[in-house]
């Protein structure tokens, strides 16, 4: 699903300029629930069903879910890390 998503979309946000942490970003604490920092790929993931991105737009993605179109709104980065610094193995005592 990312890879797709990056392939078909990733060009189009660029140029409408979305920032790389509205489609890849999360909370640094990736259990702790902020939806609010949730970039658009960790969003994706909490569909019970499949979600199918339909259109980027400057201020927002239209998302078909079933029936049902959903419109994803990005607000910038805000406090946001990427998915695989927040995910990743944590080292040291």
């Amino acid at each position: 699903m990312t890879e797709e998503v990056v392939k078909n979309w990733g060009e189009t946000a660029q140029a409408l300029g979305w920032h790389p942490l509205e489609f890849f970003g999360c909370n640094p604490d990736p259990y702790a629930g902020r939806l609010d920092r949730d970039g658009l790929i960790k969003s994706l993931f909490g569909f019970k069903d499949s979600a199918e991105v339909v259109a980027v737009h400057a201020d927002h993605v239209a998302l078909r879910t079933g029936r049902d179109i959903l419109h994803y709104r990005a607000f910038g980065p805000r406090g946001q890390v990427y998915l695989w610094d927040a995910y990743a193995p944590k080292g040291g005592p």
